[in-house]
């Protein structure tokens, strides 16, 4: 009897100590680490422990970061320990699961070095808490993330109903495997699937999504697009790496339409790239953008876009690139140009080659405070400005875009001259007429007007010089046919009688007397 009082007395000590020091040490270890972080705060309703089963349940924990503006909520967390625990001295859970646990980014914070520090900050403090832990079994259910709105968006991004498991974690051995979906709230769903290196904070693998609305995913991504969302929806399959150097690989088609996308982002060594790629675009499905651009709509061809960008110690710049077959523009309407004034058509026709194609880069550059951590915003705002300013200047200067076809100053195809007072062109500008054909050649939607002229000056002295030679050598012909000489013979006394016969026919006795008195005071 007293031995069995004794076991029961040693049973409700146990539970007894389980029960009031564990709470403790939970609480004392979620202190912990809010002391890791400035601004940092750490709240939890409560939390129950079954002394005998080795689980433990905690409820109404939250996490709320001021400095990078992020809040982090979970419902309930129940753990179920090993009996490895006390054997491996490290925690070693047989069951973890996760109850509607959400993770609300509000913003940015104050800057990228502060978000990446508060990052690895968090990293370090999940390791003090778990150390080398071990989950046979994991379960996440219903689960949300939210990405607050942007300057310029309408609302933010709403990423719910996350399920996920994985198997075999261990953190010691940066062992396991995860599966698991999410409903997005711009329609679809996210399925991934991959291998974690929990030692490293290290995730990899597979994503895929079908039927993503982009007319709300679109606005989110890029607040230039909240005026003129798009429109389709995108399945997409890709790769992802979630490290200190985070990569992602997406590929894609948009329907109705087909147009394939691929999108590549990652960083490195403080350096943010993105590049996407549009590719076999009907040009209808981007008129609108083009429109609020340039002023005027596409009506037909088949496009292919292309932005790079990247950001790195305050430089924040890219390049727009576009190709496009058979480009045609919406008609102009009621009588007037709503194109801003840019020379579209004209800009087309000094691109497009032969084969109807035309192809363009535009780089372009954004100010300092015009990027997130997240990512840029503003990107297309900047593309269009640079956009306009190369249209404005092909159309500004056509006869230097030909000449820089063919490797020559194009202001020479702005005149070409004669010979003065005749209709035969110099070797050079027989040389400028065969540099603007073949430019004209690889441009064959650009028209030439061509208007004649003449020089005052030095056509009028060479058609009279024509004039005075014709009449010296009618004067002084032989009867037998000759050859018409090169230049006349001043200092024959023939030629000069028939000059001063010439000038007094011409002249009158006043304007003779004047020219002789120049001639004879003339040094």
């Amino acid at each position: 009897m007293l031995i069995l009082t004794g076991i029961a007395l040693a049973a409700g000590v146990y539970a007894a100590a389980a029960l009031i020091a564990v709470p403790l040490v939970v609480g004392r270890a979620l202190a912990d680490f809010a002391a890791l972080a400035p601004g940092r705060e750490v709240t939890f309703e409560r939390v129950r422990v079954n002394p005998f089963t080795l689980a433990m349940d905690l409820r109404g924990l939250e996490i709320a970061d001021r400095r990078t503006r992020t809040t982090a909520t979970l419902a309930s967390l129940y753990a179920d320990f090993s009996i490895d625990t006390l054997l491996e001295r490290r925690w070693v859970l047989d069951a973890l699961e996760l109850e509607r646990p959400a993770l609300r980014l509000d913003g940015t914070g104050e800057d990228t070095e502060s978000v990446e520090a508060a990052r690895a900050a968090a990293i370090g403090a999940l390791r003090e808490l778990a150390g080398p832990i071990r989950v046979e079994r994991f379960r996440l259910a219903d689960g949300s993330l939210t990405l607050g709105a942007r300057d310029g968006a309408a609302a933010g991004l709403v990423l719910g109903g996350w399920r996920a498991t994985a198997t075999g974690v261990d953190a010691a051995r940066n062992l396991g495997d995860y599966e698991g979906e999410i409903r997005a709230a711009f329609g679809g769903t996210l399925h991934f699937a991959g291998k974690l290196a929990l030692g490293d904070f290290v995730a990899h693998g597979e994503l895929g999504g079908e039927g993503l609305d982009l007319s709300r995913l679109g606005p989110w991504l890029e607040p230039e697009l909240a005026a003129l969302p798009p429109a389709g929806a995108l399945d997409l399959t890709g790769e992802y790496e979630l490290s200190t150097r985070p990569r992602l690989t997406l590929r894609g088609r948009i329907a109705p339409g087909g147009a394939r996308v691929e999108v590549e982002a990652d960083r490195d060594d403080g350096r943010e790239s993105l590049q996407v790629r549009l590719e076999d675009v009907p040009a209808p499905m981007v008129s609108k953008y083009a429109a609020s651009a340039l002023g005027r709509g596409l009506a037909a061809g088949r496009i292919e876009l292309g932005l790079d960008y990247s950001q790195a110690a305050g430089h924040r710049a890219g390049e727009f690139s576009l190709r496009a077959l058979d480009l045609a523009f919406e008609p102009v309407r009621d009588g007037r140009d709503p194109a801003r004034n840019l020379p579209l058509e004209l800009a087309a026709a000094l691109l497009k080659d032969p084969n109807r194609e035309l192809a363009l880069a535009v780089p372009f550059s954004l100010s300092a405070d015009a990027a997130t951590v997240a990512a840029p915003r503003g990107m297309l705002a900047a593309a269009a400005a640079a956009l306009r300013a190369r249209v404005a200047a092909l159309g500004g200067d056509p006869f230097g875009v030909l000449g820089g076809l063919v490797g020559v100053d194009g202001r020479a195809f702005e005149a070409i001259r004669f010979e003065p007072g005749t209709a035969a062109l110099s070797d050079a500008a027989l040389a400028t007429l065969d540099g603007l054909a073949a430019a004209l050649a690889e441009r064959p939607g650009i028209g030439v007007a061509v208007s004649g002229g003449f020089d005052s000056k030095s056509d009028r002295d060479a058609l009279a010089r024509q004039q005075i030679e014709l009449h010296v050598l009618l004067a002084t012909a032989e009867a037998a046919p000759q050859a018409r000489p090169a230049e006349l013979d001043l200092t024959s006394p023939r030629v000069q009688d028939v000059l001063d016969e010439f000038a007094t026919e011409r002249l009158t006795s006043a304007r003779l007397a004047a020219l002789a008195a120049r001639v004879e005071h003339d040094p």
